[in-house]
């Protein structure tokens, strides 16, 4: 009887949200080239990110827990008419999934 030694890795525990900034951005009526930055919030992280207007045209990714994964994206300078948006889905361990955008009253 044959056998292999292998190694697996462990099995992911959280799954990876995937906004595209520059979907959220025009749905604040907005480009990268309107903006200096973008910040991205997310829940229970005390530490907000800072997209410069260079990487604003790649999308955001970040590791969430199973379950509802959300961020709210603001543009920089920050603009009353433009307001914030907030992305999210449900996050699967191990999946990517894209996140659904809508501006925030």
């Amino acid at each position: 009887e044959a056998s292999v030694d292998a190694e697996c890795p462990k099995l992911s525990q959280v799954g990876t949200l995937r906004v595209d900034l520059q979907a959220a951005l025009k749905l604040l009526e907005l480009d990268c080239n309107g903006i200096v930055a973008v910040t991205v919030e997310v829940p229970g992280e005390e530490q907000v990110r800072h997209i410069s207007k260079s990487d604003c045209l790649h999308p955001f990714e970040h590791g969430f827990a199973p379950g509802a994964a959300v961020v709210t994206i603001t543009p920089e300078p920050p603009s009353a008419k433009a307001g914030t948006a907030t992305c999210g889905a449900t996050v699967t361990p191990g999946q990517l999934v894209v996140a659904e955008c809508s501006k925030n009253p």
